[in-house]
């Protein structure tokens, strides 16, 4: 939408013709009758400020536009859409430009309609105000029920054919979707659920067969809502599964959501193949098919942002065998620590990564006759547990399972004074863990200081 294409189809095909040969009509050369005009070249400027990021010039730049070539100018509806879509850009970023706000945004959408209501931009501005809902933060179920409200009048306002409907369409399975994650109430007959987040994005497939450039982002989020469950079921997971299938027969690996369609088809292959019962299809579902397609993302999508997670997968394969043997322990050291070689601290995989590089050490040490012995050691485990703090990952979730299992070093080679020392320094600086329930560490604690009274040597660890 950053260059207004309806707009172009009303301009004199002459300016049309100068809008795409820039070089020929440019700089008020040439011969006479291809000058393009002084209000289209500062139009022009002003969208290519725009397109640079420079949203604060562009604003200005489209303003001044406003005030030089007010309406009737054919351009003046199209300089005010941008007024708005600045301030709304602007207002996403961190810190935002002063005045920058999506109020001020919503503003400058109405006036689209207010100003020019035979405008061509209307149901892109009305879109947008939608947007500008959505998009703040934090979310909040007012803006929510605000967002929905205003995608649900460009479709009953505009037809299926105007450039919104369909960006409308999805926004609103977007915002059901997300809403739903974050468990909002209902609002009148809004609810907030995956289901009928998946009811919405199969509109866009069903409203929009051709026209749309939603249909990709549709399929696959049609794919997560099912994903998405918070304890997904063996037949959410099989959902999911002929989602992002569907999708990549479809839509390729072209589609710019391609690469999370192939590693969510590859999360929901992994987490389905660890549902037991009932038992997977081995042909269809494992956790080789599932590590084939982490691989496949890896080796398909070199520039995809997914390739670090991609590459911890891979590790998670051999680690969660269910029965896991000492070469399934070694592969996945070996993948855990491709990732802390390849890929920065910083990336989002990094914290997981080194939190199971300790787990997957700690587990192969316990298959060997003397865990302390050699180069695979619970001390080494402890080591690895230890680079899980928060100077390297100040936001990690693994931090207080790191101690933990730290501790559990301690209690699996029967160090009952150091599993002691550990266990209450776990749960002095985690008091509110919830990944690892305090009553579980606890429980360890107690049974520890009786055998230390009784001045035994072979507690009986919890």
């Amino acid at each position: 939408n950053n260059l207004n294409i309806k707009k172009i189809f009303h301009l004199p095909v002459i300016t049309v013709l100068c809008l795409f040969l820039l070089s020929s009509c440019g700089g008020g050369s040439g011969s006479a009758g291809t000058t393009i005009p002084a209000d289209q070249r500062a139009y022009n400027a002003a969208v290519a400020t725009f397109n640079a990021g420079n949203y604060g010039a562009a604003k200005t730049a489209f303003e001044a536009f406003i005030a030089t070539y007010p309406d009737p100018n054919p351009l003046a509806d199209n300089a005010q859409y941008f007024v708005g879509r600045s301030l709304h850009e602007g207002a996403l970023l961190l810190p935002p430009p002063t005045g920058f706000t999506l109020d001020a945004a919503r503003t400058a959408y109405n006036l689209v309609s207010t100003v020019y209501p035979n405008s061509t931009r209307v149901d892109d501005a009305q879109y947008q105000i939608g947007r500008t809902y959505f998009d703040a933060l934090p979310p909040t179920a007012a803006n929510f029920n605000s967002a929905i409200a205003e995608f649900k009048a460009v479709i009953a306002d505009y037809p299926t054919t105007a450039s919104a409907s369909d960006n409308a369409q999805y926004y609103i399975g977007r915002t059901l979707h997300e809403g739903a994650l974050l468990a909002f109430p209902p609002a009148g007959t809004t609810t907030y659920s995956l289901t009928n987040a998946h009811a919405e994005y199969e509109k866009v497939l069903a409203n929009y067969p051709l026209t749309s450039t939603q249909r990709d982002n549709a399929q696959y989020r049609m794919g997560r809502t099912h994903y998405d469950v918070l304890t997904p079921a063996a037949t959410d997971l099989e959902s999911a599964i002929t989602d992002f299938q569907a999708f990549m027969t479809a839509y390729g690996i072209t589609a710019p959501s391609s690469d999370d369609a192939q590693y969510y088809l590859g999360r929901s292959i992994h987490a389905r193949a660890l549902i037991l019962i009932p038992a997977p299809d081995s042909n269809t579902v494992s956790l080789q098919i599932a590590r084939n397609t982490y691989v496949s993302l890896l080796q398909t999508y070199p520039l995809s942002i997914r390739r670090d997670d991609a590459q911890y997968q891979i590790g998670r394969t051999h680690f969660d065998q269910p029965t896991a043997t000492a070469t399934d322990y070694d592969s996945a050291i070996t993948e855990f620590t491709k990732v802390l070689t390849d890929y920065p601290v910083t990336a989002s995989a990094a914290d997981n990564a080194q939190f199971y590089l300790g787990r997957a050490i700690h587990q192969r040490a316990m298959l060997n006759d003397d865990p302390t012995a050699g180069t695979i050691t619970l001390s080494k485990a402890r080591e690895e547990y230890a680079k899980v703090n928060s100077t390297r990952y100040p936001l990690s979730n693994r931090l207080d399972d790191a101690v933990y299992y730290s501790a559990l070093t301690f209690h699996d080679h029967r160090e009952c004074t150091n599993e002691l020392a550990a266990m209450n320094n776990f749960v002095a600086n985690f008091p509110d863990s919830l990944l690892i329930p305090i009553p579980f560490a606890q429980s360890h604690i107690d049974d520890l200081n009786i055998a230390i009274i009784a001045n035994r040597t072979d507690a009986n660890h919890k």
